[in-house]
């Protein structure tokens, strides 16, 4: 619960701090209760899309998302987008039908998304007006009929033949019930339903005559395109391969765990992310950090009575915060800029993944904040940075490392990279909306192939003057979004870190401060700059799911 930003850390219900408070309570709610009895009982659920516009879902899921975070989530901000969002399904799990007198039959019927096509569809006239009563002898009125008990979002990551699940939440009266699972296994029903369907569209189309499919083909084009043309579903020997399907949860998180493996998910990567409380405690860095420097340069709090001339605390790159500048190889610092070519297009850089995965043993997926960050029309943010240039690559076979700098203290890894063959690195800047315990949104996802890379892009990325410009650049456009839609910070400005120049006195622009995601095929093996850094000791772990043959 160390901020409210960690998207992803989505998945985490925050188990024990709902235990403390339970175990706080002088007794249950009603509803739990109520709940309690009837736990062996026949309920009914029915998992529907969650209405952004309907009163009641919106404030059931602030109810849901009280204690997530510290009260903090991000979840009730970035549901209505996610509703909006075509390639993402933010599902409902509501109570459809309660238990009745004489319904003892130890049994609980589920009405899942995998039902049929139209359990997806919010039913227009479903209004109950005849109560039933309970064998508590309470009537079940229509609102309680409708209550919804838990949430998740299912995004579709069609350029890499992916889908991830977030976001999941479950009512606090209802926890520990196995509802999680219950929509979990919706959730997993959808994509295969949809993968069948894909599948017979490949069959009929390969059975078509040759302009059909060529007529197919040219009209389905996109990256995107979930069509029998597109290649995310295919293996290069055109055979059909099953969506993957992961999500994420944070290591202490053992009953969100437990709700994964019963579905038939199994861990298989992890995201190293560094810690927000640790970043929240670098001067200026945080949100509400209003603190000033004195004459002396020492930080004092900001009161009116003081009548000495005050300025605000900038936020400084985060090596240079951090204090570990020393930590970079001279070889890494030395690298030129001319090593770094910007990434032109999203199918580029899904081809760099793949190539890294393929011959470097990578995860083949962008690192983001507890989340994959994959092409795709739901990321704009991605297509901006790809714009301005702040998707960037670099390939230590363009140089000779060993004679950058002769003089250098060898890295970690030095031995073993000599040649610079090893040497290869992605470095992707993005602006996470979800953000809010940082004044910087900014995230900067790194996949390196070595130590030497790892330090390179790290360096590049906290001290690169031309990357200090092209970050201004697209912040002044974000900002310009905000003010048009009437969403803008009043405590954030573009100038606020970088316009202000480098901080060692030179007319250079640095970098904005960020958060940091890195590919985990990196070994944080001692001494290196990436054991040095704060990261989460409560590590995201990314899960995937297995039962459909596609590990």
């Amino acid at each position: 619960n160390n901020n409210n930003n960690n998207n992803n850390n989505n998945n985490n219900t925050n188990n024990n701090n709902n235990n403390i408070i339970h175990k706080a309570a002088q007794k249950p709610t009603h509803r739990e209760s109520h709940f309690n009895k009837h736990s062996k009982s026949n309920f009914q659920f029915q998992v529907v899309p969650y209405d952004p516009n309907n009163p009641r879902d919106v404030t059931t899921l602030r109810e849901i998302c009280a204690d997530v975070y510290g009260g903090g989530d991000y979840l009730p901000q970035m549901a209505a987008s996610y509703a909006a969002d075509p390639l993402c399904s933010f599902l409902a799990l509501k109570i459809m039908r309660m238990p009745t007198i004489g319904d003892e039959r130890g049994n609980e019927g589920i009405v899942s998304a995998s039902a049929s096509a139209s359990a997806l569809i919010p039913p227009s006239n479903h209004h109950i007006t005849t109560p039933d009563v309970t064998t508590d002898g309470e009537e079940t009125t229509d609102e309680r009929r409708n209550t919804m008990v838990a949430v998740a979002n299912c995004k579709r990551l069609r350029a890499q033949n992916a889908a991830w699940i977030e976001a999941v939440r479950t009512h606090p009266d209802y926890r520990s019930r196995g509802l999680a699972s219950k929509l979990l296994t919706s959730i997993v029903d959808m994509v295969q339903r949809e993968d069948e369907e894909l599948r017979s569209q490949i069959v009929s189309s390969s059975s078509s005559s040759n302009s059909l499919l060529s007529s197919s083909s040219s009209s389905s084009s996109s990256l995107y395109s979930h069509s029998p043309s597109s290649a995310g579903n295919n293996d290069r020997d055109g055979s059909f391969a099953p969506t993957n399907i992961l999500t994420c949860t944070i290591q202490s998180n053992k009953g969100m765990q437990r709700a994964l493996q019963k579905v038939g998910f199994v861990p298989c990567n992890s995201i190293p992310t560094l810690s927000f409380a640790k970043l929240k405690d670098l001067p200026g860095w945080a949100a509400d950090d209003h603190t000033h420097n004195n004459e002396n340069g020492t930080e004092e709090a900001s009161d009116e009575r003081t009548t000495m001339t005050t300025t605000t605390t900038t936020a400084r790159p985060l090596l240079t915060a951090l204090g570990l500048n020393h930590k970079v190889s001279r070889r890494a610092k030395n690298v030129p800029s001319s090593c770094w070519n910007a990434v032109s297009s999203e199918q580029e850089l899904l081809s760099l993944l793949s190539d890294l995965k393929t011959n470097f043993g990578t995860c083949g997926y962008l690192p983001g904040l507890y989340e994959y960050i994959v092409p795709g029309p739901n990321r704009l943010d991605l297509k901006r940075s790809i714009e301005h240039g702040l998707v960037l690559v670099f390939d230590g076979t363009s140089i000779d490392l060993a004679v950058t700098d002769r003089d250098a203290s060898p890295s970690v890894d030095e031995k073993s990279n000599n040649d610079g063959n090893g040497d290869r690195a992605i470095v992707v800047f993005t602006i996470d909306k979800r953000i809010s315990s940082l004044k910087s949104k900014w995230v900067c996802s790194i996949v390196a192939t070595s130590h030497l890379a790892f330090e390179t892009a790290l360096w590049h990325a906290c001290h690169s003057s031309e990357v200090g410009r092209r970050m201004v650049r697209l912040q002044r456009l974000e900002d310009a979004d905000c003010n048009v839609k009437g969403d803008v910070d009043d405590d954030h400005d573009a100038t606020a870190f970088s316009e202000v120049g480098a901080h060692d006195g030179s007319d250079s622009i640095a970098p904005f401060p960020f958060c940091l995601s890195f590919d985990d095929s990196l070994p944080l093996t001692d001494g290196s700059l990436a054991s040095c850094l704060p990261l989460v000791t409560d590590e995201c772990v990314v899960f995937k799911y297995v039962n459909n043959g596609s590990l």
